[in-house]
């Protein structure tokens, strides 16, 4: 699909070689889906997938109650 980038972030980091980008696909369902890809040191990855994860489930919760 279209690959316009959701959000651009410059790293900081003295590394060698890092990158991050983000994929936007389309299943045959017709269900699209952003798939980030990150090639870098990241210290703090798990903490930031439970944080979205919490934060995700959190909102389905909020959308069943409705």
């Amino acid at each position: 699909m279209e690959g316009t980038q959701l959000h651009k972030k410059d790293f900081d980091e003295d590394e060698l070689f890092s990158t991050s980008v983000d994929v936007r696909a389309k299943f045959n369902d017709g269900a699209e889906v952003i798939i980030e890809i990150r090639v870098r040191k990241e210290p703090y990855f798990l903490n930031r997938f439970h944080y979205y994860l919490a934060n995700q489930m959190v909102e389905n919760v909020q959308q069943l109650r409705q």
